[in-house]
């Protein structure tokens, strides 16, 4: 997984941080991004040229794991951590699905004390 972290363009590496410790389910680091532009959600943005700028994890994704993702899918962060750009914390799922996963979250949080949701 380290390995992979040091594919990523020296650029982008020196705006991300690893977490301190791995998530607890997925056993690796999430690779969060703390400097540069960010959406109004709080995904992070990247200027590939002067007239293209891109959310992070989804151009981080296409380069390590999948090129051809098709731009119908959406990328849910496994480990619920907006800021994580780690393209093995990602998972394709359609809008449908990635709202349903939204939902359950939204509702265990308001239901179980300690639960945070896309911090």
């Amino acid at each position: 997984m380290l390995l992979a972290f040091e594919l990523v363009p020296a650029a982008i590496r020196e705006r991300l941080e690893l977490s301190e410790e791995p998530h607890p389910v997925l056993k690796t680091h999430c690779w969060l991004c703390c400097s540069g532009r960010f959406t109004p959600n709080g995904y992070a943005r990247h200027r590939v040229h002067a007239k293209l700028e891109v959310v992070l994890h989804r151009f981080l994704y296409k380069l390590l794991i999948d090129p051809t993702l098709p731009n119908v899918l959406l990328l849910d962060h496994l480990c619920c951590v907006r800021k994580c750009v780690n393209p093995f914390h990602l998972e394709p799922v359609t809008h449908a699905e990635n709202t349903r996963r939204g939902n359950a979250l939204l509702f265990q949080a308001k239901t179980a004390p300690g639960i945070s949701v896309h911090t």
